[in-house]
């Protein structure tokens, strides 16, 4: 009756034994569950026009998002120096995907190296991406859960995965690392 394969159970209890074993860092974010807007998916004749700037993306209840209206098509997990549209962004969600934002402008290079490592490290059900809308250096976002982070930190956002990847409503898909835009830079 677990949902989790065994090689993401012994990930995700590494995870949290880092967490527990208290490792230098605080580990702790404070958790908003913004309003659940639901699993609707768009057709691609919107998604077409949402990507082209000829039509308005939809309204969600949290920047960044952690639910509603999207792409039929996910963004795939991995470590991206552009932003994604949110609309392909929420289906990665939906299917179990934590996502660490970061706001390039607000975040040292340092810190983002590490982020982008610590998924690398996590290898599954995770996504790193810059998103300039958001007021702080970093935001923690999974189904229905958002963290925005002041201060970068490391453990938290290990212990953010750890405690929610594979939650959404369609968790089970797998989405390991397929995309790595900082590797080698």
């Amino acid at each position: 009756m677990y949902p989790y394969e065994p090689w993401v159970r012994k990930k995700l209890v590494a995870a949290m034994l880092v967490v527990a074993c208290g490792a230098a860092a605080t580990g702790e974010y404070e958790l908003i569950e913004p309003v659940d807007l639901g699993v609707d998916h768009l057709s691609q004749e919107v998604v077409q026009a949402i990507v082209e700037g000829t039509l308005e993306p939809p309204e969600y209840s949290s920047v960044p998002a952690a639910s509603g209206t999207h792409a039929p098509s996910p963004t795939p997990c991995g470590v991206y120096r552009q932003e994604v549209p949110e609309i392909f962004n929420i289906h990665a969600l939906e299917h179990g995907a934590v996502i660490f934002y970061y706001r390039a402008d607000l975040l040292e290079e340092e810190q983002r190296n590490e982020v982008e490592e610590l998924a690398r490290e996590l290898s599954t059900h995770v996504i790193v991406m810059p998103f300039a809308e958001m007021e702080e250096p970093m935001a923690l976002v999974a189904w229905g859960k958002l963290a925005r982070v002041a201060a970068f930190d490391l453990e938290a956002a290990r212990s953010f995965w750890g405690e929610f990847a594979q939650l959404g409503p369609e968790a089970g898909i797998a989405c390991d690392l397929a995309v790595d835009e900082g590797q080698g830079q």
